[in-house]
C-alpha cells in the first residue's frame, strides 16, 4: 500500500513538473495556433500564465481569422485535464467575460473539431462576425451556443435589443426594424446551413432558411406583415411581386451573394 501510494505521489509531482516546467506558456500557445492554423484562425493572448494544478488565466484573448477579431474575452481563466493523455485527448475547460456577459466552454485541444462547445450569455455584440455572416451590421444582446462535432459547427443564437443595418444576404429589407433574432445554423467547410433564422420587428416578422455553399445561396426569405406596419421606405412596392396572400411573402434568394 506504502509502495503503491508512493509511485502515485511521484507520478503527481512528475505530471506538476511536466506542466510547470517543461509545457512553458509558449509551447502551449504555439500548439493551440498549429491546430487552429488549418482553418485560418489563430489566438493572441496578452499575459497568459500557467497556474498550480493545471490551472491558467489571461487578461485578453482574441481569436481572429487573418487580421479580423472574431472574438475578444477578458478575464479568461481555466484549466487542463492532463489525465486524459492516456486516452488521447486533452480536455480543456474555461471562462471568462465577453461584451458585458459571460461565457464558458470546454474543448479538447488534441481534436478541436471533434469536441468544442461555448456558451455566451447576454453578451452586448458590436460588427460581429455572426452579423456579418448574415450580411448586417449593428448592435445587440446575444446569448447562445456553438458546438463542434466531426468538424461541424452548429450554432443556435438569439439577440435581443437588435438595432441592425444593412442587407439581409443582398436583399433590402428593412433591417432596423427588427428587435429580436433567433437562429440555428450549421456550419461544415464551406457549407452552411440555414435551418431557421426568425426575426421579429414591430408588425413586421421574417424568416430566412436554405444553405449556403461558397458563395452560392440557395435560401428562402418568408416575410409576414400585419396592419401595424409602417413602411418608411419602398418594402412593400418592393416585394408585392413575391405575395402569396395577404401580408404574407416568399422571396427566393439564389445565386452568387454580394460582397
Amino acid at each position: 500500500m506504502k509502495k503503491a501510494l508512493l509511485a502515485g505521489a511521484a507520478a503527481l509531482l512528475i505530471i506538476i513538473g511536466l506542466w510547470l516546467i517543461v509545457l512553458p506558456e509558449d509551447l502551449i500557445l504555439s500548439r493551440i495556433n498549429a491546430t487552429l492554423k488549418e482553418d485560418n484562425l489563430s489566438l493572441e493572448i496578452s499575459d497568459f500564465k500557467k497556474g498550480l494544478f493545471f490551472t491558467f488565466h489571461a487578461p485578453v484573448l482574441q481569436l481572429k481569422r487573418g487580421d479580423s477579431a472574431l472574438l475578444t474575452i477578458e478575464s479568461l481563466t481555466g484549466s487542463i485535464n492532463p489525465l486524459s493523455l492516456v486516452l488521447m485527448r486533452l480536455p480543456l475547460s474555461f471562462s471568462g467575460n465577453i461584451g458585458g456577459g459571460t461565457m464558458e466552454g470546454h474543448i479538447d485541444l488534441l481534436h478541436w473539431h471533434e469536441c468544442f462547445t461555448v456558451a455566451i450569455d447576454k453578451a452586448v455584440i458590436e460588427q460581429s462576425a455572426l452579423l456579418s455572416t448574415l450580411g448586417l451590421s449593428g448592435t445587440g444582446v446575444l446569448s447562445g451556443s456553438v458546438v463542434a462535432r466531426e468538424k461541424c459547427f452548429e450554432c443556435k443564437f438569439e439577440i435581443r435589443e437588435a438595432r441592425f443595418t444593412g442587407a439581409l444576404y443582398g436583399f433590402p429589407i428593412p433591417t432596423d426594424c427588427f428587435h429580436t433574432v433567433r437562429g440555428l445554423i450549421r456550419a461544415y467547410g464551406n457549407y452552411l446551413g440555414i435551418d431557421s433564422l426568425w426575426m421579429e420587428g414591430r408588425g413586421l416578422n421574417a424568416r430566412l432558411k436554405g444553405t449556403v455553399k461558397g458563395r452560392q445561396a440557395d435560401l428562402t426569405l418568408e416575410i409576414m406583415k400585419d396592419s401595424s406596419f409602417v413602411d418608411s421606405g419602398m418594402l412593400l412596392q418592393l416585394i408585392e411581386r413575391f405575395k402569396v396572400s395577404p401580408g404574407y411573402y416568399v422571396v427566393p434568394l439564389k445565386g452568387e451573394m454580394r460582397n
